[in-house]
C-alpha cells in the first residue's frame, strides 16, 4: 500500500476523486477500526473534512455499520456532498475496496449522482484521526493506537503505542505471555 503522502500526491493528478472512509474493521478478529470510530468519531469526521479539502474531493463517503448511522442520527448532506453509507460488516466481512465500490454504485449511485471507482481515495479512521491531530493540534504522528487480543496475553487492550516499541516490550507492558503462542498475528488474519 502507498503512504498517505504518496496517495495525496497521486490525488492531485486525478479529477473528481471521492474520499471514502471505511469505519469498520477489515478483519472480523480485529476491532481496532470500529473502536477508533466509536471513541473518536467526531475527530475522524473532521480529519476526513480536512483531507477532502486538501485533495479537493468531489464528495466524502463514510462507510459504516447501518446501526451506527441510525444511533448517531447521521444524515446525508447533499449540499456539501457528505454521505453515510451503511454496509453490514457481518455480510461484507472485509470492507475491501471492490466490495464498497460495487455495493455503493448499486445502491446509491442513482440517488447521489456519484459513481465510485478504484482510483478514488480510500482510507480508514486511524489515518483521519492522525490528520485531525496533526492539523488541529499540531501534533506529529509519534504513536499508533493498537488493539491487542489473544489467548496468550492476560487481557485484551486498546493502547496508544509509541512508534518504535518492539513487540516484546509491548507484551511485557501487557503483563507478559501467559502461554507460548503458536503464532503472533498483528492486525488480524485478513490483513496482518
Amino acid at each position: 500500500p502507498l503512504s498517505l503522502t504518496e496517495q495525496i500526491k497521486n490525488s492531485f493528478k486525478l479529477k473528481n476523486q471521492n474520499l471514502i472512509v471505511r469505519l469498520f474493521d477489515e478483519d472480523n478478529l480485529r476491532i481496532s477500526d470500529s473502536l477508533m470510530t466509536s471513541f473518536y468519531f467526531d475527530q475522524v469526521r473532521e480529519g476526513a473534512q480536512i483531507l477532502a479539502k486538501i485533495i479537493d474531493a468531489q464528495s466524502v463517503i463514510f462507510v459504516m455499520n447501518p446501526k451506527d448511522i441510525k444511533e448517531k442520527n447521521l444524515e446525508n448532506d447533499d449540499k456539501h456532498k457528505v454521505y453515510y453509507f451503511g454496509l453490514n460488516p457481518k455480510k461484507y466481512l472485509n470492507g475491501f475496496k471492490f466490495e464498497i465500490i460495487n455495493t455503493f454504485n448499486k445502491s446509491m449511485q442513482k440517488s447521489t449522482g456519484i459513481k465510485l471507482c478504484k482510483t478514488d481515495f480510500f482510507t480508514d479512521p486511524y489515518t483521519m484521526y492522525d490528520i485531525y491531530n496533526a492539523v488541529v493540534y499540531n501534533i506529529p504522528v509519534m504513536t499508533q493506537t493498537v488493539h491487542f487480543t489473544g489467548n496468550c496475553i492476560p487481557s485484551s487492550s486498546f493502547l496508544n503505542v509509541r512508534i518504535g516499541f518492539t513487540l516484546k516490550e509491548l507484551v511485557n507492558q501487557l503483563g507478559g505471555l501467559i502461554k507460548n503462542p503458536e503464532a503472533v498475528i498483528i492486525n488480524g488474519k485478513t490483513v496482518g
